[in-house]
């Protein structure tokens, strides 16, 4: 190209100079033939030259032919677009690449503006661009957007060349094709966009941070968490947003030298104090060269995790430490779980159970319900209050009253069975030996047995609420025995403060205090108090309330019982022992009270009257003040049956006041707590000693006729034993069999 170039030149320079000896030649001829003469001479060495430079010409003209041809093809075949712009941007010469790139004939293109082939918003960037080329006098670049003739738009950039020629302007353009790139930008774009809106939509803090320790990112979430925008954060050290900096530091350059962290626990400090625990892990950021320059960090909140986990613990701990036996069981009948409450009442052992069938406790089915209870759970159904009886290990039978549920998995499916057994031994001794004492009483108590009938129903039906709160007094467990007990649903209660479910009414104020008292220093309080529900309904409760002190998590646990029923009943009772005193104190036979150490602690006005005392002056003295000495080995006889519960029917001489002796016929019933042991004695005394002067055979008839009064007497102390002074009710309170 550049051979072609010079030979253009050269030819150029031959014929201006030919142009320029034929003007001298031909503008005066001289008139004088000499100067002719000389002239034509001149004019003979000029063709001479002339011929010389011809023969020049004609031996470059083959090379300058070829370097052009060279030359012109390398333009029209060159793979990127180029063209040729006059003064007045009308394209003057294009190659066949540009053409390509618009998808239109050369011949078309040629003496067109080229704005014709510019998107009009490209326009005054186009010009600005090309004031640039002619200011600089240099190749300058700019990307613009050419209109296809299809109609498609082309990303390009056009580079520009200004050209002097024949004293004109002339614009060299190359171009090339960004559309592929640009939709790799686009991609690329739209990648980091997506990418970036992952990170900022993440409910987990993600950040990175330097090797000199400093945050140079992070998301929406790690503002929250912090409580400081990310423009504050960046630049800062990560380790002050944590509250223990020297273990969030040990974390950031273990995760540089190992090139990633896993599970790495930490607390992140709000601004305001809160605290959000986290497990954070990490992975090292490289250059291209493979240069650690920092680690990117995500840390996951589990702060509902550990709530989520504490509630279990706290269900858990109900489970565990229930009274009631809790045993989980598989569709095969299997024993899968076993609580403590489980241990105490049938006597295995979790180690020595699980895995065992459940027909190791199932007494003989009396009733033939066992199949129809199972298929019942296999169903789905649920099972309340069932009772029934077991085998202990040691082989004795016990009550028990079962509550069945089925067991399903996340997919729904049915797993297993969930048994909940209460000991009701205590309660079904209690009802046999009512059974007894009503039989007994039948022809005086009719009237109460009605009542007992009804209390025995309301204990079948009684379900204790078992209620949590946290330190603010907000619900945050809601049984089904206080959904019952309140009317009010577990999703209705929980997350409200407890006032806003039921309030508490105390019985005086000592009561408030000594409540507060014992949960404050012992954390423990239990006691009666009265709840007012939402409806305005008033029920008296026995309440057990325990205070919670967990590192996270303070409250109270109550156990609710509603006792407002037995509240009548206590006043049915308290009427019908104010009967009984009234019978015994007006009875025309005396009775007296001892405890387990001989001291009277209870005789009637009829008692005393025998023996000459008044009631104040026998009450809390020895028993034995009053037998006459030759008659106490006989009764200390008859002690010793009691203490063994043997009821007696004797005679004592007992001592009058007055020094006197007075045969008396005692029927004494020994009174044993739970467990058998010997609290004191009840006794009804006759006056005999008229009887003991009197033949054998009005003794024997006499003895007939005691039988009526024995049995009447018999009766008589299964009424009083509840009759005796507030001092008594105080020691054997509650443990009369």
């Amino acid at each position: 190209m550049t051979n072609g170039m010079r030979g253009d030149k050269k030819e150029e320079k031959i014929v201006k100079n030919s142009a320029n000896i034929s003007k001298i030649f031909l503008k005066d001829l001289p008139p004088n033939p000499q100067d002719l003469d000389q002239l034509f001479n001149d004019f003979q060495n000029h063709q001479t030259k002339i011929k010389q430079q011809n023969e020049e010409v004609l031996k470059i003209s083959p090379e300058l032919k070829s370097s052009v041809s060279r030359y012109q093809n390398l333009y029209e075949f060159a793979p990127s677009g180029h063209f040729t712009l006059d003064m007045n941007e009308i394209i003057i010469e294009v190659n066949f690449a540009f053409s390509d790139l618009l998808g239109e004939k050369k011949i078309n293109l040629l003496g067109k503006k080229f704005t014709e082939y510019l998107d009009s918003i490209f326009s005054e960037k186009f010009h600005e661009h090309l004031k640039e080329v002619i200011k600089s006098k240099s190749a300058q670049i700019c990307e613009l957007e050419l209109i296809k003739k299809d109609g498609n738009k082309l990303s390009v950039q056009l580079k520009t060349i200004p050209l002097f020629s024949n004293e004109k302007l002339e614009f060299k353009n190359a171009i090339l094709d960004l559309t592929k790139l640009k939709e790799v930008e686009e991609k690329y774009r739209l990648s980091a966009r997506y990418n970036r809106c992952l990170i900022e939509t993440s409910l987990d803090p993600l950040f990175t941070i330097a090797t000199d320790e400093t945050i140079t990112d992070a998301n929406h979430a790690t503002e929250k968490a912090t409580g400081f925008s990310r423009d504050e954060l960046k630049g800062t050290n990560f380790s002050k947003y944590f509250t223990d900096p020297k273990k969030a530091q040990e974390g950031f350059w273990q995760a540089l030298k190992k090139e990633k962290l896993k599970n790495y626990s930490l607390e992140i400090k709000h601004r305001n104090g809160h605290i959000t625990p986290v497990l954070s892990n990490a992975t090292v950021l490289k250059d291209k060269s493979g240069k650690i320059i920092g680690i990117f960090v995500a840390a996951r909140d589990i702060s509902e995790k550990i709530r989520s986990n504490e509630k279990i613990k706290q269900l858990a701990n109900i489970v565990k430490y229930s009274d009631d036996a809790i045993i989980g069981k598989s569709l095969d009948g299997k024993i899968t779980s076993w609580n403590k409450g489980a241990e105490r009442i049938f006597g295995y052992s979790a180690e020595e159970i699980i895995g065992k069938h459940v027909e190791i406790l199932r007494y003989p089915d009396i009733n033939g319900k066992a199949k129809d209870l199972i298929q019942m759970l296999k169903e789905g159904k649920r099972l309340h209050n069932f009772e029934t009886a077991r085998f202990r290990k040691d082989g004795s039978k016990i009550d028990v009253s079962i509550s069945c549920s089925p067991v399903f998995n996340s997919s729904g499916e049915l797993i297993g069975t969930s048994t909940i057994a209460r000991d009701i031994s205590h309660r079904k001794n209690a009802e046999r030996k009512l059974k007894k004492y009503q039989k007994n009483l039948e022809k005086i108590v009719k009237k109460r047995t009605k009542e007992v009938e009804f209390q025995a129903h309301l204990l079948e039906q009684v379900r204790d609420a078992i209620i949590v709160t946290d330190d603010e007094n907000r619900i945050k467990y809601w049984n089904k025995g206080a959904e019952q007990l309140y009317h009010i649903k577990s999703d209705d209660a929980i997350g409200k403060y407890r006032d806003d479910v039921f309030k508490i009414k105390w019985l005086s104020l000592e009561d408030e205090k000594s409540s507060d008292i014992h949960l404050r220093k012992r954390g423990y309080w239990q006691g009666e108090n009265v709840h007012i529900k939402h409806n305005g309904e008033k029920i008296c409760v026995e309440s057990t309330i325990n205070k919670i002190i967990h590192a996270r998590d303070k409250g109270f646990i109550a156990i609710i019982r509603d006792i407002s029923e037995r509240k009548e009943i206590e006043n049915e009772l308290r009427k019908s022992e104010e009967k009984y005193r009234s019978i015994v104190e007006k009875s025309r036979s005396g009775v007296f009270l001892t405890d387990s150490t001989y001291k009277v602690s209870y005789v009637n006005p009829r008692m005393a009257e025998m023996l000459g005392y008044t009631v104040k002056e026998m009450i809390g003295k020895n028993i034995f003040d009053f037998i006459d000495p030759e008659g106490q080995d006989k009764f200390i006889k008859h002690l010793r049956n009691r203490k063994e519960g043997l009821d007696n029917i004797y005679e004592v001489k007992f001592l009058n006041k007055n020094g006197s002796t007075q045969w008396m016929l005692i029927s004494t019933n020994p009174l044993l707590n739970i467990k058998r042991k010997y609290l004191g004695s009840v006794s009804v005394m006759i006056d005999i000693n008229a009887r003991k002067g009197v033949e054998k055979v009005m003794i024997e008839e006499m003895k007939e006729k005691d039988q009526d009064l024995l049995f009447i007497m018999s009766n008589m102390m299964e009424a009083i034993k509840p009759l005796i002074n507030q001092k008594s009710r105080e020691d054997f309170k509650g443990k009369f069999t």
